[in-house]
This record gives C-alpha cells, sequence and structure tokens, in this order.
C-alpha cells in the first residue's frame, strides 16, 4: 500500500538519533536559493517514505537530512509516501522496532557511534536529532569524489564510523572538519 501525501515536517518521527549537519547547512542554503516555483518543484519531487506504525506514528525510513533542512528553510509540509501500514497490526512496541531495524528502516546508533540504542530514545520530530560530525565528513568525502553515493542502507553512516575510528576530528566535534 502506498500513499501519498502531504505532512508538516514537525509530525514525522525520526528512526535515527543524528544527521551530519554540514549535509543539512548545504541543502538548506540550496533551497533559499531557489525560486519558489522551483523550491516547491523540489519538495513536491522529493518523496519522504514512512511507515505508519501500529500508533499511527508516522516513521521516517529515508531523507532524514532533506526533511531536517525543510524545517530550518521554513517549509512546513512535505511530501510523504506510506511504504509500509502497520497501523491494524497488532505489533508490541518491542516487535515493531525490531522489524524496522531488520528492514534496515531505522539506524539506531547516536551521534557518537555508540549503540545500538533503544528506539526509546529516538527524538520525536527532527528537532531533536543531534549532529554528528563524521556523518558530515563521510558526506563531505563523497562530495569530492572520495566515494560514490552507493545503494547500501546506512552506506554514509558506515563511512562515519570508518573516519571515527581514525580520530580524524576534534574530540568535541566539527573543529577540524575541513581540515580532515
Amino acid at each position: 500500500m502506498k500513499v501519498k501525501k502531504y505532512q508538516s515536517t514537525l509530525s514525522l518521527k525520526p528512526t535515527q538519533f543524528s544527521v551530519g549537519i554540514a549535509e543539512v547547512e548545504y541543502k538548506v542554503h540550496a533551497m533559499k536559493e531557489l525560486k519558489n516555483r522551483k523550491l516547491l518543484a523540489l519538495v513536491e519531487k522529493t518523496i519522504i517514505p514512512v511507515v505508519l506504525s501500529p500508533w499511527n506514528e508516522l516513521c521516517v525510513v529515508d531523507h532524514h537530512h532533506f526533511l531536517f533542512a525543510c524545517w530550518h528553510a521554513n517549509i512546513l509540509k512535505v511530501h510523504v509516501e506510506v511504504v509500509e501500514d502497520l497501523s491494524q497490526s497488532k505489533l508490541s512496541y518491542h516487535a515493531f522496532w525490531k522489524r524496522m531495524a531488520a528492514k534496515k528502516y531505522a539506524y539506531l546508533y547516536d551521534q557518537f557511534g555508540d549503540g545500538p540504542r533503544s528506539p526509546l530514545y529516538l527524538p520525536d520530530d527532527v528537532r531533536g536529532m543531534a549532529d554528528d560530525p563524521y556523518r558530515s565528513l563521510a558526506w563531505i568525502v563523497r562530495k569530492e569524489g572520495g566515494f560514490e553515493k552507493s545503494d547500501v542502507t546506512f552506506a554514509e553512516f558506515r563511512w562515519a564510523g570508518f573516519f571515527r575510528k581514525k580520530r580524524l576530528l576534534h574530540k568535541h566535534g566539527k573543529d577540524g572538519l575541513h581540515d580532515a
């Protein structure tokens, strides 16, 4: 069942703890440069896949960075597509999140690479997502040609983990991001 509709950016539940703020800032800047018609076309074209939970929460499966950028750019509604409707299921909270993890719909590692964490601690909306500087570094490296965009689920988080093990950044975050 694939239902497409518009939803408030703040009504969508993230399924990961963090984003790379450098990528979000880049997207926000690009959005602010667009004329209204092109911005509306971008929002229309970028469909955010969601799973409808047994509690009727719309859980974001992909495009967390785009969603966060929309919120920062004051775009109040985004185009979503329900890729799986579990609203009528009798899944327990634990079983639901186990299924989400098994289907690679959730990334339960935090901004420090620690996890998996309990989904109880996932933010309620994009405003609660943390900055993972190593995820930003992975995005910058990909953008600069260091590796190609991949269909592998969570590929940039995997690269972030690789860079984190090398301790390429200052221990307090973004300091040194562009020197890395």
